[in-house]
This record gives C-alpha cells, sequence and structure tokens, in this order.
C-alpha cells in the first residue's frame, strides 16, 4: 500500500513472472477484488505487460500500471542469474540478480505516479462494479471490454431464447 496521493491509497503489486502479462491471468483478477476491499487504487508492475493488455484493459478500466523490464532474482543468487542469462543455455537477457529497482522504475514511482494516480483512479471508481464482475466471473472479457469502453469493446447483444427456427438470423 502507498498513501499520500489525492486519489486515495494505492494498492501496488510487483509481479516476478517470466511469462507475458494478459488480461485473463487469475493475478490480476486478485488484484482488483484486493484494491476494492481495500478502497485502493490498483498498480500492477511485472517484467513484460503485452500492449493490448496496457491498451485494451488496464488503460480504460484504470488500473496502473508499470513494465519493469527485467526479472529479478535475489542478489545472493547472482550465480544462477548468470547461468539464466547465458546465451548458451536459456539465454535470458532480462534477468537480473538484485535487490535494488532500476533507474526506470524509480523514475515511474517518484515522477510518474503522481501525475497519472488521479485521472486513473476516476477511470477506476467509474468502472468498479463492472471490474468486479469480471473478476468474479459474471462478465467474460469481452462484455468487460464494452462495459469500460475499451476500444476494443463492442455492441454485444443477449438473445434472449435464441432465432426463431424459421428466422433468417442475418436479415
Amino acid at each position: 500500500m502507498q498513501f499520500g496521493h489525492d486519489a486515495g491509497p494505492l494498492c501496488i503489486e510487483c509481479k516476478n513472472y517470466r511469462e507475458w502479462t494478459y488480461p485473463n491471468q487469475q493475478f490480476i483478477k486478485d488484484l482488483i477484488i484486493r484494491s476494492i476491499e481495500l478502497n485502493a487504487v490498483p498498480v500492477l508492475i511485472a517484467r513484460r505487460i503485452h500492449y493490448t493488455t496496457i491498451t485494451n484493459f488496464l488503460l480504460p478500466a484504470g488500473i496502473i500500471a508499470h513494465e519493469s523490464y527485467y526479472q529479478y532474482f535475489p542478489a545472493d543468487q547472482a550465480e544462477l542469474a548468470a547461468k539464466a542469462k547465458d546465451k548458451r543455455l536459456l539465454g535470458f537477457t532480462d534477468v537480473t540478480a538484485s535487490e535494488d529497482p532500476h533507474n526506470r522504475t524509480l523514475t515511474f514511482f517518484k515522477t510518474h505516479l503522481p501525475k497519472i494516480a488521479d485521472p486513473m483512479a476516476a477511470k477506476w471508481n467509474a468502472n468498479k462494479n463492472a471490474l468486479l464482475s469480471y473478476a468474479l466471473d459474471e462478465l467474460n472479457l469481452a462484455q468487460l471490454y464494452t462495459e469500460i469502453g475499451s476500444p476494443a469493446g463492442g455492441k454485444w447483444t443477449n438473445f434472449e431464447g435464441g432465432v426463431e427456427p424459421d428466422q433468417n438470423p442475418f436479415e
């Protein structure tokens, strides 16, 4: 948790996963639920977040996100990190053995986060109900996109009872 913003407290979660982040991952749903329970604005820090996750989901929803671009290993695991980086072994060039964040992440927290917290909080507060429904699996992702005004949203129709057998559904 981080306090001191006009928008209210921030619920910050850092994910050190190798995989890219996508909207359907459970840890995002858990962050939504946790942030609502704590009455805080969610902030997600992850190694890599797919472009469509940022533009179609996180930004319109009001979930603040930052890509660290690194997978962190504990400082005392430098030898293991070096093996993971070795191009003849795994070749993961973004592995680092450090307990300290890189300058890019420090700049995010010191400079960018204070500037975006208020406008993102407004979006978050406007979308909380739809996001909670999504996190509880009451809405699917396509429906959520429409609810939050995402660029990927559409005008989905629920056909009660379906199409009559003698009707042409394309007319």
